[in-house]
């Protein structure tokens, strides 16, 4: 007895040694692959550019009150990651994000890319671009219409209405890396793009006539004028965030604002796509890209869009959402369901002018903008208000005694009233009867 629990308790000591191992074994490799990930080490900046032998240090000076952005250089890493290096003549107000194309020609089609700063020094700055991997392509094309920095209102000016969350520089470069015998070589050559002069964002709720339980559409817009006389648009691609929100406002528990995730939206809108929606048998329709004379025709918009619009060429209807409201008309207490879309930015336009088409990159703000329906919304009908007058005097009834006295006494007036008033009408209508019966 005493052999075999010793045999036990040998067995079970080495087990828990072993065990013990094994956990710690595991510690070490996972601390170093955390780190590893974490501590990714990027060449600077200025080692990178002066490998070029024709690059000069001194074409880069500080300028205080230069804010803009200037694209310089790409470079392609041994991990399919791509540099873009920036001249900031300020030296501040780092970029966040670039529009690039990796294809050319007819399958032109920029996206927006974030940009994550790696190093600077001076005004020279380097960057990552996030979630772009290099293809295995020995010729690759990088064609980029613009870069954008945070809005600044410290700095920069802005007369439309809504606001900016980042600010676009034009950039209109092609870049080419093509790759021989494992070398890459780097070439540059300028490109056209288009630049938004004007621009108005807003959005039409279309709703499906019920008062305390509204269910609508929002059909969500952004309209402009550019540097370009546009004959005829074609196509557009436009870039927009959008993330859900809860608002409520409850008499118990009280009122706030509940927010999900944000998304990242990028759309390709066709000047011959009709949207068609129905709102619980309210039917509404609407093409995707209309002129704003269009526009205007076939919308029933407030004064102030109207205002806002003016000056405008083009409207992009890029995107609809649905809105849920329930509640009642008084606003005391409700619930609100809906979309907030944001950040709007033009990212390719492609439209005839003077009998030749052009496809070419936008050089455009991201603009959100003020969160007001742009249409007259329909008012309730007179008998939502006596409905609802009925309600109120029902609930203050028991509260005032005296108030019930009235209220008989009100209808008591109204009906003596009516009574009066119908027979006068039965006269009116009776009178030439009465004559011709005694003839």
């Amino acid at each position: 007895m005493q052999k075999q629990l010793k045999k036990n308790f040998k067995i079970n000591y080495i087990t828990i040694i072993l065990a013990i191992f094994c956990l710690f074994s595991f510690l070490p490799i996972t601390a170093i692959s955390s780190t590893k990930a974490e501590e990714t080490i990027y060449s600077n900046v200025l080692d990178d550019l002066q490998k070029d032998e024709n690059f000069n240090i001194e074409d880069y000076p500080l300028k205080e009150n230069d804010y803009s952005l200037q694209v310089i250089q790409i470079a392609e890493s041994n991990d399919k990651e791509l540099f873009i290096y920036v001249y900031q003549p300020s030296g501040t107000h780092f970029a966040t994000s670039i529009n690039i194309s990796t294809t050319i020609n007819e399958e032109y089609f920029p996206h927006n890319y974030k940009l994550t700063l790696l190093n600077y020094k001076g005004t020279l700055h380097k960057y990552l671009v996030n979630d772009l991997n290099v293809s295995n392509e020995d010729k690759r094309y990088y064609d980029i219409p613009s870069i954008f920095r945070n809005f600044d209102f410290n700095i920069d000016e802005f007369d439309e209405d809504g606001e900016v969350s980042e600010k676009s520089y034009a950039v209109s470069k092609l870049f080419t890396a093509t790759t021989e015998n494992n070398v890459t070589t780097y070439t540059c050559e300028m490109t056209q793009t288009i630049e938004i002069d004007e621009k108005y964002v807003g959005y039409l709720r279309y709703e499906n006539g019920f008062y305390l339980y509204k269910n609508a559409c929002d059909s969500h817009f952004v309209a402009f004028s550019t540097d370009y006389e546009i004959d005829m648009l074609l196509e557009a691609d436009v870039y927009y965030t959008s993330r859900s929100v809860w608002e409520y406002n409850h008499l118990i528990t009280g009122s706030g604002m509940s927010f999900g995730d944000i998304y990242e939206n990028e759309v390709h809108l066709n000047r011959y796509e009709e949207v068609n929606v129905n709102v619980w048998g309210q039917h509404y329709n609407w093409e995707r890209i209309q002129s704003v004379d269009e526009f205007i025709k076939n919308e029933d918009l407030t004064s102030s869009a109207k205002q806002s619009l003016n000056g405008k060429q083009w409207v992009l209807r890029f995107v609809e959402t649905p809105y849920d409201y329930s509640g009642d008309l008084i606003g005391w207490q409700y619930d609100k369901n809906y979309i907030n879309v944001r950040n709007i930015s033009i990212l390719r336009l492609k439209f005839e002018t003077n009998g030749k088409v052009y496809n070419l990159g936008v050089v455009d703000n991201k603009q959100t903008g003020d969160g007001v329906p742009d249409n007259n919304q329909p008012s309730p009908p007179w008998w939502v208000w006596l409905i609802l007058g009925f309600l109120c005097l029902i609930i203050l009834l028991p509260i005032f005694p005296g108030l019930f006295n009235f209220f008989v006494k009100t209808i008591e007036i109204i009906f003596l009233a009516l009574k009066w008033i119908f027979k006068g009408i039965w006269y009116v209508i009776s009178a030439p009867f009465s004559v011709v019966k005694k003839e």
